[in-house]
């Protein structure tokens, strides 16, 4: 009996230690999977190329990391980082994954760039991007990597802001935005692609609140930025 025993018990572990191995290969698998389904749905949004450096699922926490996220300027501008954010944590509920639309705690966003650029003929980049973003999301079409998410809560810190283009020639302007929170994420489910949209169009929002922008580049940008939120108000 015994005999037979330790046969079993050696194939059983076996087969638990390939188990293991085929969820580790199974998750590094999913991570990849899902960090290039995230940066296809980025870069279709905003019709400009992004990249994530690190994107990790933490199952225990039920949350995702996503480090290095960068989003270029659109095609036109200058080859530069439009958006360089270093850090998005999305917290998730495990138990509405497979839902219509799965539900998203919170999304923490933090140690972000945004690199505005001023031209008198094609206006703002960010602009550009933000505008695309919400072309993009209005006949988006719902797949697997486009779903679209019940968000509860999105909060943004340490955002930094700096303006450069042709009103200001050989200067940069680099201030900090106070932290905020992306309201219009929890009015509806929305996709990433929605989602990203509206992160630029907030930014663009907070950006009338800065008392640092040099006159007559405050001037002009943030009467560009009401014209366009008012073509664009839900």
């Amino acid at each position: 009996m015994k005999g037979c025993l330790k046969p079993a018990v050696t194939l059983v572990g076996i087969a638990l230690i390939l188990g293991a191995v085929a969820t580790l290969l199974l998750a590094s698998q999913a991570d990849t999977y899902l960090k290039w389904g995230v940066e296809k749905a980025v870069t279709k949004a905003a019709g400009a190329p992004a990249h994530i450096e690190r994107f990790e699922i933490l199952p225990m926490r039920q949350s995702v990391l996503i480090e290095g996220l960068v989003l270029d300027n659109p095609a036109g501008w200058k080859a530069e980082p439009a958006l360089d954010v270093k850090s998005v944590l999305v917290n998730f509920d495990a138990k509405t994954l497979f839902s219509e639309n799965p539900r998203i705690r919170s999304i923490d966003i933090s140690g972000a760039t945004a690199n505005l650029r001023y031209d008198l003929a094609r206006g703002i980049n960010l602009d550009q991007l933000a505008k695309a973003a919400a072309k993009h999301a209005s006949g988006e079409p719902i797949h697997a990597l486009g779903r679209r998410f019940q968000v509860d809560a999105c909060r943004c810190r340490d955002v930094k802001l700096c303006v450069a283009g042709g009103l200001l020639p050989g200067k940069m302007v680099s201030l900090d935005l106070a932290p905020f929170t992306l309201e219009d994420l929890a009015k509806k489910p929305v996709s990433i692609g929605e989602a990203t949209g509206i992160f630029l169009r907030s930014v663009l929002t907070e950006t009338l609140t800065l008392k640092g922008l040099l006159n007559p580049v405050s001037d002009k940008i943030q009467a560009e930025i009401r014209q366009w939120l008012g073509q664009n108000a839900q």
